[in-house]
């Protein structure tokens, strides 16, 4: 049987998170509290989504890549990629940000799919959703052994269609496990006999 695993990039492979760098360039608190009751779920992902893309709209397009400046491929990231693969796994890194900002994370896994960013006239129009549900992206590897790792809400959609589904940094519902961070997620992986 063939092994994927689905990977949530922001707040599970990095510490980097899009809307709260938006929130501070911008000064808009509204943002991050946005983000924050979308990843706990209090309110729907996709519409704390839309609302936080409102709040930035207009922005010019430079200031909205400046945000990738913060944005790298750790050691550990890389550690557990690199595992998965030893493993059998294929690895689909999934983010419901912008791929724009998530540049050095295309090349890390097997597949990469994230949001894109509209600009017209050098200013932010809004975004190409690609990833509207990841229980739906999730769902199209049912075939296989299905590993799901993520850090928000909405990611349990993912949880729901795997077999092993592993919550780094806050209990999701849907998660069998739950790790503190990264770190403890390759320690965790290491002993994984799928």
């Amino acid at each position: 049987m063939k092994k994927v695993a689905v990977i949530d990039v922001e707040g599970t492979l990095t510490d980097f998170e899009f809307w709260r760098e938006m929130a501070r360039i911008t000064g808009k608190r509204e943002i991050e509290e946005l983000l924050e009751k979308g990843l706990s779920g209090e309110v729907e992902w996709l519409d704390s989504l839309l609302k936080r893309v409102e709040l930035i709209r207009g922005i010019d397009e430079g200031t909205f890549l400046r945000a990738r400046e913060k944005v790298s491929v750790s050691p550990k990231a890389r550690e557990l990629v690199e595992m998965l693969r030893e493993k059998g796994f294929k690895v689909v890194l999934i983010s419901g940000s912008f791929e724009e900002v998530l540049e050095p994370f295309k090349a890390l896994g097997d597949e990469f799919m994230a949001n894109r960013a509209v600009f017209r006239e050098g200013r932010f129009e809004g975004i190409d959703l690609r990833v509207k549900d990841k229980g739906e992206i999730a769902g199209r590897f049912k075939e296989t052994f299905l590993l799901a790792i993520g850090d928000g809400s909405a990611d349990s959609k993912m949880f729901e269609q795997a077999n092993v589904g592993i919550a780094v940094g806050r209990e999701i519902p849907g998660a069998d496990f739950l790790v503190k961070d990264l770190k403890e997620l390759v320690d965790f992986i290491k002993n994984l006999k799928p």
